[in-house]
């Protein structure tokens, strides 16, 4: 099951491809040329040298908008090649905190249901959030998800979402690495 995204999350993936047009205008032609995207937009790109101002915002926003219809996680690789891997942890930050907020979002609600019917949240609470987070990174234990996200719900201490975010962002160190449990 996929939980739909919020307009906010929307915008901020499209802010995520807004930036690494303006990464992809800041390359020299030769490197451009590489790009695993259609010729029609790697002339858009070149042609983004030549512009100013306004003129130059417009036709960036131009080329996120067609690049929204592709996937991009293969131009994140080929500038995590040229230049490093800085958009590409920004981008997966991003994810892992959309998934943190997701979890922590049910779990309040979960929360607030409990206390409409005077019940104690359970430990071990029926999370739709958690399957995703697991469908994702299948070695990611379960239990300490729903514990985490419970206990933030029930106490609003940040050092729980931080703990939440560094078990997601582990999980996809694990994964991205090969590397088991």
């Amino acid at each position: 099951m996929t939980i739909p995204l919020s307009r906010s999350e929307v915008k901020r993936r499209y802010k995520q491809v807004e930036q690494l047009v303006v990464e992809l205008c800041g390359l020299p032609s030769a490197a451009v040329k590489r790009l695993p995207i259609e010729d029609q937009i790697k002339e858009m790109i070149n042609e983004v040298a030549g512009l100013k101002g306004g003129a130059r915002k417009r036709h960036i926003k131009y080329i996120a908008k067609l690049l929204r219809e592709h996937p991009v996680s293969e131009l994140f690789d080929f500038m995590e090649k040229y230049r490093g891997s800085k958009l590409k942890k920004n981008k997966q930050s991003h994810e892992i905190e959309y998934l943190r907020d997701m979890l922590i979002d049910e779990a309040l609600g979960y929360l607030e249901d409990c206390r409409h019917y005077n019940q104690e949240m359970e430990e071990n609470w029926p999370s739709e959030s958690v399957e995703t987070v697991l469908n994702s990174f299948p070695d990611t234990d379960k239990i300490t998800l729903l514990r985490l996200a419970r206990l933030f719900a029930v106490t609003h201490n940040k050092l729980h979402s931080r703990e939440l975010f560094r078990v997601l962002r582990a999980a996809a160190e694990r994964k991205e690495h090969g590397v088991p449990k």
